[in-house]
């Protein structure tokens, strides 16, 4: 495949990925499995592989960091408000706006964006660390009414 197939191709499974709802890990995996041709059923996927094969292709609108577990939804309205805006509208059909995608200003994300992100994840890494569990039942009838009275 020719670049400019594999940009059509990640285009295509991006605007799916937003319709269906997905993740960008799903719209990562859609498009490796597409791009080189494996089944569905084919196992479990090395992610290692899946990221050095996204970044050998050079695509537009891919981030490499950042992005795994992140809404498509989120990652397009994060990046380009207007194309957002337009699928959520409803009024333009895949087609055309897989014709007019490049003339939507995309941004990527800076480095201030960058450090939020990564310091929002560390933080609830160290809240989910730090937080106790409450649990439903007891083991010891200790403080049952019945026995307290």
């Amino acid at each position: 495949m020719s670049k400019e197939e594999f940009q059509e191709l990640w285009d295509r499974e991006l605007l799916d990925g937003w319709q269906r709802e997905g993740s960008m890990a799903g719209v990562k995996a859609f498009f490796f499995k597409k791009a080189t041709g494996l089944n569905d059923y084919e196992g479990e996927l090395d992610w290692g592989k899946v990221d050095t094969f996204l970044e050998s292709c050079a695509l537009k609108r891919y981030e490499t960091e950042y992005v795994s577990k992140q809404p498509v939804r989120a990652f397009v309205e994060n990046r380009s408000p207007n194309l957002s805006g337009c699928l959520w509208s409803g009024k333009y059909s895949h087609d055309e706006l897989l014709e007019a995608i490049d003339r939507f200003k995309w941004t990527p994300l800076t480095e201030e964006q960058k450090t939020k992100f990564s310091k929002q994840k560390y933080q609830r890494y160290r809240k989910g660390k730090n937080s106790l569990t409450i649990k439903a039942r007891e083991l010891t009838k200790k403080h049952d009414w019945n026995t307290v009275k």
